[in-house]
């Protein structure tokens, strides 16, 4: 039996090719930190914009006529990791109640990943994510009773893919008037934690979820979002001593040992009828099968001269 060793040699090679298609997404990340404290009108505020690592922070200190401090920090990472806290701390001497305090501190931290879709065939995508621990803590207070009165700290995580909220998480633990009996609790979306400390502290632990982030057709990208929140209000009108609320996430979208953006975070499945372009692989096979068609015509020709 005659073999056609070139023929051969090609099929063999771009059978290979073809057997084995290269399926990947395509992941470029930005991170964007952002910080503001405000105390009577008086504001600081900071925001960096990174591929790779963002920190922002903001702090301010008053002692007159208002003795108070604020701060607020915010980081994070081309991984997912981040970290935030706001928080503000007054002190208003009794000689001083009828001295306003109007204070305020903010973190945000936003990561955005542009995905690809690096294959001939349209994906569905699902992403899977953890939130770690946070806490709200409206402190110490000797408050009078007043009804202009506002202790208040929050936090908020969203989700979104092409400006579309997925998934969303927000708490705000908020006194009015009177401290020690008026606190109340806010929550939308998915709930994360309790109240614990006679109602002037709410925490959560670990929040494991998977997100369907929709079909992707080949070639085709989206852009993945996820935006974290901290903030502290305080407005004081007849107030004691000292009011320490604070906001914080530890890590809240970190992997652990494994960062946001892995490969192995997102399961891609199927779906669609492949794309029209050829893929590298199909077209590198026809073309060598129309080289060897060519070849074996030249050498049909040789031989019947």
């Amino acid at each position: 039996m005659k073999v056609n060793k070139l023929a051969l040699a090609i099929g063999i090679a771009f059978t290979t090719l073809a057997a084995a298609p290269s399926y990947a997404l395509l992941i470029s990340t930005s991170v964007k930190a952002s910080t503001s404290v405000s105390i009577n009108g008086t504001t600081n505020a900071d925001s960096i914009s990174s591929s790779t690592y963002a920190l922002s922070e903001s702090g301010l200190n008053t002692e007159s006529p208002v003795r108070a401090n604020a701060s607020a920090s915010a980081y994070g990472k081309d991984t997912g990791e981040s970290g935030l806290k706001s928080y503000g701390s007054p002190f208003l001497d009794r000689s001083f109640l009828s001295t306003n305090l109007d204070l305020s501190s903010n973190a945000s931290v936003l990561h955005t990943a542009t995905i690809t879709n690096d294959t001939g065939t349209g994906q569905n995508i699902d992403f899977s994510f953890l939130i770690l621990s946070g806490e709200l803590g409206l402190g110490y207070s000797d408050t009078y009773s007043d009804g202009s009165t506002l202790i208040q700290s929050g936090y908020s995580a969203d989700i979104r893919v092409n400006g579309t909220s997925l998934w969303d998480s927000s708490a705000s633990l908020t006194a009015v008037n009177d401290w020690w009996n008026g606190q109340s609790l806010t929550t939308n979306g998915t709930t994360l934690g309790a109240l614990s400390g006679d109602g002037v502290t709410y925490q959560w632990g670990s929040y494991a979820g998977v997100l369907n982030l929709g079909y992707l057709a080949a070639g085709a990208s989206l852009t993945l979002e996820y935006q974290l929140n901290t903030y502290v209000n305080q407005y004081l009108a007849d107030a004691g001593y000292a009011h320490t609320p604070e906001a914080r996430f530890d890590d809240p979208f970190g992997f652990g040992s494994t960062p946001i953006f892995d490969a192995s975070n997102f399961v891609t499945t199927s779906s669609g009828a492949p794309s029209t372009v050829p893929e590298p692989a199909n077209t590198l096979l026809l073309g060598a099968g129309l080289a060897a068609l060519a070849f074996r015509r030249r050498k049909a020709r040789k031989t019947a001269v």
